[in-house]
């Protein structure tokens, strides 16, 4: 205390002097004092008149000493001094100010001085709120001197008394002391209890992390999380909270509401005792200190006047008398009541109707704001849920333990009967008796048990028979699951892949690769059914993928060499045909040319049918030579042809539509490249070939506008592509016709080879890409090439 008198000093000195009690209240709010918590008065004083004095706690003041250090500090100088109430000492500091002086009066922290009832509805700090596990008073009767306190037990309390010496004279301190009933030592001593167990079992797990063992533990144990005996501990432990929060709450707003209906009796009774003489000036005062609370006057709505100046100057309820309130008190009611919220608690204010002023009169009284007795009960209530919680869990640990035991042994039993029939044995391992309600449950398992032996025995039966038609069948089966993983693999498919993976084993093992992509594919893909066909070993295989209705598949090879070599014979005497009949159109105009040479021999106009006719013919054989180049290109064996090398595939593209833009017609070119990277494997001339042969095609569909694309994409098996799509808004081509474009000499018109279409698909997959067609007829048509990314 002594370190605050100086400091309060300074920071007060100088100033103008404050003539009301909210000006003195802003220089303690302003100042030191508040944050320190010690009890204070301060008071201004004009010469030897007090004018206006504030006090955040009730304690003794020696207004005669306190007015000799105001006039002594009036002179200049601040003073200090002390003096002595009851059993403690209080300091005075008297503080110069521009037209008196301010004295501040600093008491010691002690049990011996109450806090202020009223602090909260000045917006203070009222300061501890928790109640002391003891009181002390001072009587003024004397007691001889002893050499210790003589304690003296009442019920639950300790009485003791002390001589002590006082400015009256001798006094003697008396002592009370609350050791609390059994009610709520219990549930403190048994949190106590659980706490040091939870501290031992944290130090205990500290330990245990620090060398490995409760990761070791917690990752045996992390299967239980979600296990039935974890599921009823929880279900026990709400069965236990959940009362037991709803009680305190309950509880809790039981008490709120008893201190509330406590207040709101005690400022009722004490409108009620309010009397004396209205005429008199002071008398508001004089009721104020007669009952011990503060009154306020209110005049037609409007605050007037106050027992107390500081609640006049602040007016914490405002000027104006509450609206809610004037219209239950015009409604013929003498008093009512309404709760206030105030900083960290609710007050309340209590009104009441003067006699003989026609309404127009309202005197209001707020309650004392102490909540120690109210705070006491909800800290014994929030200590007995606490406890009860506590003993709850450890309740629910205890039954879940014995209930997951009494639950244990007809599960285990049934585990191991389970483990017994995936074993595929016969006799169940069905121990023991077992409760009523799962005798049930023993012989459901044991009919299902005989069912899975049945079914096991007609299962292996039908194995067999399967196991033996596949043996002998001429196709190659290889049947996987939706992992990837083989099922079963005839000898045949053995034959015809070489190594396939055994049972069990991922197909990604197989020793064709090829075969292994598309079935992976195949299962990441939403398609039911999927056909290829493939050349391994000199040998032509066909393929069918079929989805299981499990998730997995099925692989079908079929050896087509013969069939395939067959086909070729016949497509092979079906193009000599088709080129014998090209070749025989173009003779026809060379022999009537010729023959008409022949007849106008010495004609005058020879010469013009000579060059006429030599023109046809020229024509004509340029046509041959094309069907023969034609026919030459797509012939070739793809062996014959040079192998593809990385080309730019973007610039490729953008050439060939640039040229095609120089050219006459109305077709609109566009060109978009869209590719992170456009290298692929390709042979850049027969490319450009490729992509004519495209947009010649999409100029004679009549086409408005055609757009060529490059853009990233990938293969069935995953490998990186450059896709070329060339769209146009042509006439389109009707579905019946889509299948048979890529056939040798069929074309949808009546001039051409039949080749383009062909002999592009027997470029690009030479290169190992594929081209695709998509079409609606009456819309347009897109052709995509898939060619190989280059690395």
């Amino acid at each position: 205390m002594r370190w605050a008198s100086p400091r309060v000093s300074r920071s007060a000195g100088g100033d103008t002097l404050p003539r009301t009690a909210q000006g003195l209240l802003e220089q303690y709010v302003l100042s030191d004092l508040a944050a320190s918590g010690y009890p204070a008065a301060l008071t201004a004083w004009e010469g030897e008149r007090p004018i206006a004095s504030f006090g955040s706690a009730p304690f003794g003041v020696a207004w005669d000493a306190v007015r000799l250090a105001a006039l002594e500090a009036e002179k200049g100088t601040p003073v200090e001094t002390a003096y002595r109430v009851s059993a403690y000492g209080v300091r005075v500091v008297a503080v110069p100010m521009r037209g008196g002086a301010v004295t501040i009066l600093l008491a010691p922290r002690t049990r011996l001085i109450g806090s202020d009832a009223y602090a909260r509805w000045y917006g203070l700090n009222p300061g501890e709120a928790i109640e002391p596990p003891y009181t002390v008073q001072v009587v003024g009767d004397p007691l001889a001197p002893r050499e210790s306190i003589n304690w003296r037990r009442l019920g639950s309390e300790l009485h003791g008394d002390w001589p002590i010496a006082s400015p009256e004279g001798p006094a003697r301190a008396h002592v009370e002391v609350d050791l609390r009933g059994l009610d709520s030592l219990i549930p403190r001593g048994g949190l106590l209890l659980l706490i040091d167990l939870a501290a031992v079992g944290l130090v205990w797990l500290l330990s245990a992390t620090a060398d490995g063992r409760i990761g070791r533990w917690l990752r045996i144990r992390r299967r239980r999380v979600r296990s039935y005996r974890t599921r009823l501990s929880l279900a026990l432990f709400l069965f236990f909270l959940v009362p037991a929060v709803a009680f305190a709450i309950w509880s809790w707003q039981q008490l709120f509401d008893d201190a509330q209906q406590s207040r709101q009796l005690l400022v009722t009774e004490t409108m009620r005792a309010v009397a004396g003489d209205r005429r008199q000036p002071d008398w508001l005062r004089r009721e104020s200190l007669r009952l011990d609370t503060k009154l306020l006057l209110y005049d037609a709505g409007v605050l007037v006047d106050a027992s107390d100046s500081l609640f006049a100057e602040l007016a914490p309820l405002g000027s104006l008398l509450r609206p809610n309130v004037h219209e239950v008190l015009v409604s013929d009611e003498v008093s009512a009541t309404r709760s206030e919220p105030l900083a960290g608690a609710t007050g309340m204010m209590g009104y009441r109707v003067l006699p003989g002023s026609h309404g127009a009169l309202v005197l209001a009284a707020p309650a004392r704001v102490d909540d120690v007795q109210l705070d006491r009960r909800r800290r014994d209530l929030g200590v007995l849920v606490l406890f009860a919680t506590a003993v709850g869990a450890v309740a629910a640990l205890w039954l879940s333990a014995v209930a997951g035991r009494q639950l244990a042994r007809p599960i285990g039993a049934l585990r191991n009967a389970a483990h017994a029939v995936a074993r595929g044995e016969r006799e169940l391992p069905f121990e023991g008796q077992a409760t009523s309600e799962f005798l049930p449950v023993f012989r459901a398992f044991e009919a299902m048990a005989e069912d899975l032996g049945a079914s096991r025995a007609a299962l292996e039966e039908a194995q067999r028979r399967t196991d033996a038609v596949l043996r002998t069948v001429a196709s190659g089966v290889v049947a996987v699951d939706e992992q990837g993983r083989v099922i079963l693999a005839n000898p045949r498919a053995e034959t015809l892949l070489g190594d396939v993976p055994r049972a069990g084993e991922p197909v990604s093992r197989m020793s064709s690769s090829a075969v292994a992509a598309r079935l992976a594919g195949f299962l990441r893909s939403d398609g039911h059914e999927d056909a290829f066909e493939m050349e391994r070993d000199g040998r032509s295989l066909r393929g069918q993928l079929s989805r299981l209705s499990s998730g997995g598949a099925v692989l079908t090879l079929d050896d087509v060499t013969e069939l395939a070599h067959a086909q070729r014979v016949l497509a092979w005497g079906e193009m000599a045909r088709q080129v014998a009949h090209e070749i025989k159109n173009p003779l026809t105009p060379i022999r009537l040319g010729v023959q008409h040479l022949r007849r106008a021999r010495g004609r005058p106009d020879y010469d013009q049918v000579l060059d006429q006719n030599v023109t046809r013919i020229l024509n004509e054989i340029d046509r041959l030579d094309e069907i023969a180049r034609a026919f030459s290109r797509y012939g070739g064996a793809p062996e014959e042809q040079p192998p593809a090398e990385p080309t730019d595939v973007g610039e490729i593209v953008r050439d060939v539509v640039t040229l095609e833009t120089l050219g006459e017609g109305q077709v609109a070119w566009r060109c978009e490249v869209r590719a992170r990277s456009t290298h692929a494997l390709a042979r850049g001339d027969e490319l450009r070939e490729v992509l004519l042969n495209l947009f010649e095609n999409a100029r004679l569909a009549k086409a408005s506008e055609v757009t060529a694309t490059v853009c990233d994409d990938a293969f069935e098996d995953g490998a990186p592509a450059v896709q070329i799509a060339v769209t146009d808004d042509g006439t389109g081509i009707a579905d019946d016709i889509l299948p048979r474009l890529f056939e040798p000499h069929f074309s949808t018109r009546t001039s051409g080879s039949g080749l383009g279409l062909a002999i592009t698909r027997r470029l690009v997959e030479g290169w190992g890409g594929t081209v695709t067609i998509a079409s609606t007829l009456g819309k347009g048509t897109t052709v995509k090439v898939k060619l190989r990314a280059a690395r």
